[in-house]
């Protein structure tokens, strides 16, 4: 409703958020392949790495992890999750970084994908 209300109000951003919504929603479907992750965004994003240090975000790695065969898969648990699921958004880059040469997927709920920008976090 606030999207439709704001495309009511300033018409100008339709063709915008309609291209958007085509692309997401009928072209692309990411979420139904690899989810197209955005490493270099979860790697660099400054906010994220401002919110790392403030909540003193860390992450610990087995060494036996960090050994094992990166073209075999692995399942990770990300805790507390609770109310402060961004922790997976933030950890994101991190594991790229602690795990190099692996593909990082995240399971996300499926209402996630039909928030505009969420979406791409997600």
């Amino acid at each position: 409703l606030i999207i439709l209300s704001c495309c009511w109000s300033q018409p100008v951003l339709l063709l915008p958020f309609l291209g958007y919504f085509l692309w997401s929603r009928v072209i692309s479907k990411a979420e139904l392949g690899d989810g197209a992750a955005w490493p270099w965004f979860s790697i660099q994003e400054w906010g994220f790495h401002a919110f790392r240090r403030y909540i003193r975000l860390r992450i610990h790695v087995h060494p036996e992890l960090q050994q094992y065969p990166p073209e075999k898969p692995v399942v990770l648990a990300v805790h507390p999750h609770g109310v402060a699921s961004d922790y997976r958004i933030l950890l994101d880059g991190m594991l790229y970084e602690a795990l190099p040469k692996r593909e990082v997927l995240a399971l996300s709920a499926s209402v996630l994908f039909y928030i505009p920008m969420v979406r791409e976090l997600a």
